[in-house]
């Protein structure tokens, strides 16, 4: 076993400021002096995810009407991620805010981004797009060179609309494209904006998706309303470990107006009725009337950090490499009390959950298709877990 030293007076953080006497923080911008002269310049490396799918129109589509519609596989919890995105993509493209669509993560149309979470939208997401709007210009420039019969450094984007820089020729994307996508992939180099000739970001921009919060229109999963819509409830164990021991069913069809079934699967109880309001009226019945027997009794009066140590754990080494024989070689020569250092650290439970009701819709559209609406981070992730439980193609989802 290796010693463990006795304990010392631990140091502060305002004591080693006082120490130190200053403290430098720097931040490094970019790579180079023509990024922080705010010249344009060419990127040396894809984004990981862009680099996995590089095709342009996995991230954006041109439109014969001079608009564009940007595909991004992250989802909207409150970041603000798809005007973000919008800013990114009109910026590459001297787009006007209001000529940009986007749509968010959906299941065989967006890029396929794996989860919504580290703070990570812009930097992959965000990124990609960026990389795919100016590849996109790249390429529509040298298509309207072809055929203006000018070169591409003669023409400019602006609001959708190339032109020469004399101003004699110009061609609207309806011209250039005849009806047409964008093909090819980002391929490096790819020339990204001068920061000295943003339009868009860095500047505040209002999200129209509050207004419609403010206003209570339709933005929510919650407010989707198909015909021959029914709604369910779950009913959930008295305590944790819980099973289900009695509910009369036959008494809750009788007090309940609208209950079409009342689903039991072991000790999982699901009510479907036909109005959302009767569906909770059953989900109050069962509360009220559902004998369950007691699971496991949650500990009391012991605190935390130990009571982890005493359950059942799976223990992984996450580093294992290099040559201990030279560290107890090197150790002798030291005092025991060099030799090793040992520290204990406890992060308590945090709730990783939604602040509003969770919800998710269902629509069978035919038996090839199968369409869900739900609050997900992982979209992908989470068709891949349906088509596994529903033991069905995940092509089936959209």
């Amino acid at each position: 076993m290796t010693p463990e030293i006795a304990p010392q007076p631990a140091s502060s953080r305002r004591d080693f400021l006082k120490s130190a006497g200053c403290l430098t923080i720097a931040f490094v911008l970019g790579s180079g002096p023509n990024l922080l002269a705010g010249a344009s310049r060419a990127a040396d490396e894809l984004p990981e995810i862009l680099a996995k799918n590089p095709r342009i129109n996995a991230w954006l589509e041109v439109l014969a009407d001079g608009r564009v519609r940007v595909l991004t596989g992250k989802t909207e919890i409150g970041q603000g991620i798809r005007t973000a995105v919008a800013q990114l993509a009109a910026e590459e493209l001297n787009l006007p805010m209001e000529r940009v669509e986007v749509v968010l993560a959906e299941t065989g149309r967006t890029p396929d981004e794996r989860y919504t979470s580290g703070s990570a939208s812009i930097e992959s997401s965000g990124m990609s797009i960026r990389y795919a709007a100016a590849a996109a210009r790249q390429q529509l420039l040298g298509l309207a060179a072809q055929q203006l019969r000018v070169k591409a450094s003669l023409l400019r984007l602006t609001d959708g609309v190339i032109h020469t820089t004399d101003g004699k020729h110009r061609l609207t994307f309806t011209q250039l494209l005849k009806g047409k996508h964008l093909q090819g992939e980002v391929k490096l180099p790819v020339q990204l904006k001068a920061r000295s000739e943003y339009r868009h970001v860095g500047k505040p921009v209002l999200r129209d998706d509050i207004e419609r919060m403010v206003r209570a229109e339709t933005v929510y999963v919650q407010d989707l309303r198909f015909q021959g819509m029914v709604h369910a409830r779950v009913l959930r164990p008295a305590s944790y470990g819980g099973q289900l021991a009695k509910l009369d069913t036959a008494a809750m069809q009788h007090q309940i107006p609208g209950l079409l079934k009342t689903v039991i699967d072991g000790s999982f109880v699901g009510f479907i009725a036909k109005k959302e309001y009767q569906a909770k009226q059953a989900q109050d019945y069962g509360i009220q009337h559902a004998q369950w027997t007691n699971g496991p009794n949650l500990p009391a009066k012991q605190p935390l950090p130990e009571l982890l140590t005493t359950l059942p754990a799976i223990t992984r080494r996450a580093v294992n490499k290099g040559d201990m024989s030279s560290f107890d070689t090197a150790k002798t020569a030291l005092s025991p009390a060099a030799a090793s250092l040992s520290a204990r650290y406890f992060k308590p439970y945090l709730m990783h959950g939604s602040v509003g009701p969770s919800c998710a819709v269902a629509l069978v559209d035919s038996e090839e298709s199968l369409h869900i609406w739900t609050h997900s981070q992982g979209v992908y992730p989470l068709r891949a877990t349906l088509a596994a439980l529903l033991k069905i193609p995940p092509s089936v989802f959209t």
